[in-house]
């Protein structure tokens, strides 16, 4: 299976998300199907920034692709928490 990863830095809001929706509907056009998100670098989402992660996590989904979620820090883990999305993301710290 082809690998992605993606290592995003700082806070993702609107535009890094749309930066990370870009670069997921892209490789799963060209045939990539698995996804790492290494998160060291992430200390805060804000509301658009999630929604467009939310977003390429259902992209990936769709595509038949999976992903994972590496390395997440406290309060972007709590985030998840908050919002339920713990259930559904494949969170590793």
């Amino acid at each position: 299976m082809h690998t992605v990863h993606i290592k995003p830095n700082g806070i993702i809001d609107a535009e890094v998300g749309q930066s990370i929706l870009d670069r997921v509907q892209s490789a799963l056009a060209r045939g990539k199907l698995f996804f790492y998100f290494d998160f060291s670098s992430v200390y805060s989402l804000d509301r658009q920034g999630l929604e467009k992660l939310i977003r390429s996590l259902i992209a990936i989904v769709e595509g038949g692709g999976e992903h994972r979620i590496l390395s997440i820090n406290h309060s972007v883990h709590e985030l998840f928490v908050s919002k339920g999305l713990d259930t559904v993301l494949h969170l590793e710290q």
